[in-house]
């Protein structure tokens, strides 16, 4: 265990996600598509990235103040959508 309680590794069942794509994006805050886009846009701009740069879900938390347990919850609904 960590000293702050947290475990030090995650299992195969966590199912842990560490980047978040458009389409769970929009999934997540219940917004269109282009919404989610360009929140992601905006987000790599902040950040000084790439245009199609990856994000990850605790920086797309932290950024727009979203609760991390939360996201986490809703993407586990969800399947990634890996179409180009």
């Amino acid at each position: 265990m960590y000293p702050l309680g947290e475990p030090m590794y995650k299992s195969a069942e966590d199912d842990f996600q560490a980047i978040i794509l458009t389409n769970q994006v929009d999934h997540v805050i219940g917004k269109t598509e282009r919404t989610a886009q360009r929140r992601l846009e905006v987000l790599r701009k902040a950040r000084g990235r790439e245009k199609n740069g990856p994000v990850s879900v605790l920086e797309f938390c932290h950024y727009f103040g979203y609760d991390e347990e939360f996201v986490r919850h809703r993407l586990k609904q969800i399947k990634p959508d890996y179409k180009d």
